[in-house]
């Protein structure tokens, strides 16, 4: 059998949750924001087939290069991108952004119950660009974030966790 939840049952789930806390952090991408396309190396596709093969591999040598988080400065060094600029795959993820509306109703209704809310995020974009793609989508009321390549650690491994919750004074 297939049981359906409505976009209402998760909105409401959410604030259910976060009722007996002062403070909530949200993943970003396919929790905050979705991004316009099948699957997020799809974006990569929308600057040409060279790009496309070109980025990956670029991302993948940096990965190769560094423990914990790449930046987009890294991906970007590669030789491979050698003549690509980063600010067009920054457009390009801005204009795919879109919200998942579920969660922005349920960030709205904490945000109305005076919670702090707050992004965290293991990502290789810098924090300016997701605030921007946040904001885009309706996300102007968040009281932070937290991107694991402006820190060097990720999220997956609970580093990123951990600093988020002293930088705030929060236990978890």
């Amino acid at each position: 059998t297939c049981h359906f939840i409505s976009a209402m049952n998760i909105t409401e789930r959410i604030v259910r949750l976060a009722a007996p806390y002062t403070a909530v952090a949200f993943d970003v991408f396919d929790t905050l924001i979705k991004r316009d396309v099948a699957k997020p190396t799809d974006l990569f596709q929308l600057g040409g087939q060279a790009f496309a093969k070109a980025r990956m591999q670029a991302e993948a040598e940096a990965r190769e290069q560094k423990q914990g988080e790449v930046t987009l400065a890294e991906i970007y060094a590669q030789p491979c991108l050698v003549g690509y600029d980063p600010a067009r795959e920054c457009a390009l993820e801005l204009a795919a952004a879109v919200p998942n509306h579920p969660v922005l109703e349920a960030v709205r209704a904490l945000h109305a119950q005076g919670k702090h809310i707050y992004y965290i995020s293991d990502m290789y974009l810098p924090p300016e660009q997701i605030g921007a793609m946040l904001a885009r989508c309706g996300y102007e009321m968040l009281d932070g974030g937290f991107v694991s390549c402006s820190y060097g650690m990720q999220k997956r491994s609970g580093a990123l966790f951990r600093h988020f919750l002293r930088e705030t004074e929060l236990k978890a």
